[in-house]
């Protein structure tokens, strides 16, 4: 489990978008240095990687019709630098400032959703009564 993010109930859901979380705020993290570090020399630019390492949840979906926790084990955000020469090693202020917002945008999505999963359970635990 997330150390950023520990749910009080954990179920699949809870635990995904808890990774998901966690890999948004360190893309804000990453798209903030790129910001700082644009025109700067050989300060390469950071990246996330994350949604790679799903691809063993996806391919647990498939198979089995759900996500299981073993499909999720070593599944963990982490930041990478780019390599040098690389298309997106360019850190362009702009597209870098456009990234830094969209990331914002999924963040509060993810809360969303995280929220809406919640809110089910305690309609759940509370036999449908608010």
């Amino acid at each position: 489990m997330s150390a950023a993010f520990t749910p009080v109930v954990h179920t699949t859901t809870t635990r995904v978008i808890s990774l998901a979380l966690d890999a948004a705020a360190m893309r804000q993290q990453a798209h903030a240095l790129n910001i700082a570090r644009a025109g700067v020399a050989g300060q390469p630019s950071l990246q996330v990687n994350f949604e790679a390492q799903l691809e063993r949840a996806r391919n647990s979906l498939e198979r089995e019709g759900r996500v299981s926790d073993d499909s999720l084990a070593g599944v963990s955000p982490r930041l990478e630098a780019l390599p040098a020469g690389s298309d997106q090693d360019t850190q362009q202020l702009d597209a870098e400032t456009l990234r830094l917002a969209q990331n914002t945008v999924e963040f509060q999505a993810l809360l969303r959703g995280l929220n809406r999963h919640f809110g089910m359970l305690a309609q759940a635990v509370g036999d449908g009564r608010r």
